[in-house]
């Protein structure tokens, strides 16, 4: 019976190790989780800062092709073209960023929704490691109770001198 408790004991520290080591992973995770967000944080505020850079380039360069205009004597046909010009390609490399933006917000959002779903799960190990050390315990408790019961009428033979009654019922130690 010494055989059995101590592998039970072993299993038991196995189930410790494995909640130990899930627990640390967990945290990890949501180490991993902290700098990603904080990293995907500082990236929208480079972004904004770009994008507001780029209004205020957009701004002037309007105000700057109004004002040319207006100071010398340049054409409609050429104000437009001026005007039209500037705007297109700053359109374009507007809708350009944007959708590197979306597409940079879509693989972050996803690369944390695949984090979020991983710590999940290593959660859920961690409760159910937890709930076999339970389990575990129990199990020990009621072995060992059910030890001093097969251990009783041993005992109980020997103090009152009986013997022979034990090897009849096949009582050991």
């Amino acid at each position: 019976m010494n055989i059995a408790t101590i592998h039970t004991l072993e299993g038991i520290s196995q189930i410790q190790d494995e909640i130990s080591s899930t627990g640390s992973e967990v945290e990890r995770l949501q180490h991993e989780e902290r700098t990603a967000r904080d990293t995907f944080i500082c990236q929208m505020f480079e972004l904004n800062t770009r994008i507001r850079n780029f209004q205020d380039s957009i701004a002037s360069n309007f105000h700057e092709a109004n004002n040319v205009g207006s100071a010398e004597d340049i054409s409609e046909a050429d104000q437009k073209v001026l005007m039209e010009v500037p705007m297109e390609t700053d359109s374009r490399t507007l809708e350009d960023e944007l959708a590197l933006v979306v597409s940079q917000t879509t693989k972050e959002e996803q690369e944390y929704l695949a984090a979020q779903s991983f710590q999940k799960q290593v959660q859920q190990e961690h409760v159910d490691l937890q709930r076999k050390v339970s389990l575990m315990e129990v199990i020990m408790k009621e072995t060992k109770a059910l030890q001093d019961l097969i251990r009783y009428p041993y005992k109980f033979c020997i103090e009152n001198g009986w013997p022979e009654l034990c090897s009849f019922f096949g009582i050991y130690d």
